[in-house]
């Protein structure tokens, strides 16, 4: 499958994704099939690799979807599924080499601050990419002019940073489409291996019709999950 994700990249070419400079980390959480174990709550009674994720007032027994997103053309460059406990900061350093094996040219890697970390900065620096990742309030507090974001999800900090990280919404829109559209939301398979393979046919649903856009001339669709119907109905006016 990894063989077939990187056959349809190469017929995205045109959209030029291997030189996208500008990437967006995020992770989305989908439910496990299963409930969770009477003997241990912790863990899925028929999958035993699932976990339980706490975000609010939400308890999530599933996986966590670590997707990297190509900022300016909205598609999807990279992903690591990890049981739905395991932090960020742990698997942004694999998802990211996996970028730079597979050849992207990442020069900005924008991610909330659940990813702020010394390893994490470092990491980028190392590979000389520029982090941009809010500083929490329990990091470098008399230190004024960092980039955070305040309890009303205000951004502060150096102008170009705060326009920059504006652009992480790329990653939530993909995440939405890939549930809302592809179906991502909807795993019934157990165990991290198959849902690994529920997330890559999700990506590889996105990437196809990417490449019909193309093919299809409209480069502006690319993104597009009514594309199949809109060439339809072009279709029909035409006949």
């Amino acid at each position: 499958m990894q063989l077939i994700l990187g056959d349809l990249l190469k017929q995205l070419k045109k959209t030029k994704i291997h030189t996208a400079s500008i990437v967006a980390m995020d992770p989305t959480f989908i439910k496990a099939y299963s409930k969770r174990d009477p003997k241990n709550n912790t863990v899925g009674y028929s999958d035993p690799e699932a976990r339980l994720r706490i975000e609010g007032r939400n308890v999530t027994l599933g996986y966590g979807v670590h997707l990297a997103v190509d900022a300016l053309r909205g598609l999807v460059t990279g992903f690591v599924v990890a049981p739905a406990n395991r932090n960020e900061k742990r698997v942004l350093p694999h998802l990211l080499i996996r970028l730079v094996m597979a050849g992207f040219h990442v020069k900005t890697l924008i991610a909330d601050p659940q990813y702020s970390s010394n390893a994490v900065r470092i990491l980028c620096s190392l590979c000389k990419i520029t982090a941009i990742i809010p500083y929490p309030k329990n990091q470098f507090k008399h230190v004024k002019g960092l980039l955070r974001v305040d309890k009303l999800f205000r951004i502060h900090g150096p102008k170009r940073q705060v326009k920059l990280y504006h652009k992480r919404s790329a990653d939530e829109r993909s995440n939405a489409w890939l549930k809302g559209f592809y179906g991502l939301n909807q795993l019934q398979t157990r165990g991290l291996e198959n849902a690994t393979i529920h997330v890559t046919l999700c990506v590889m649903a996105s990437y196809i019709i990417a490449i019909a856009a193309l093919k299809h001339r409209r480069p502006d669709l690319i993104r597009s999950p009514t594309l199949p119907h809109q060439i339809y109905m072009q279709k029909s006016i035409l006949q």
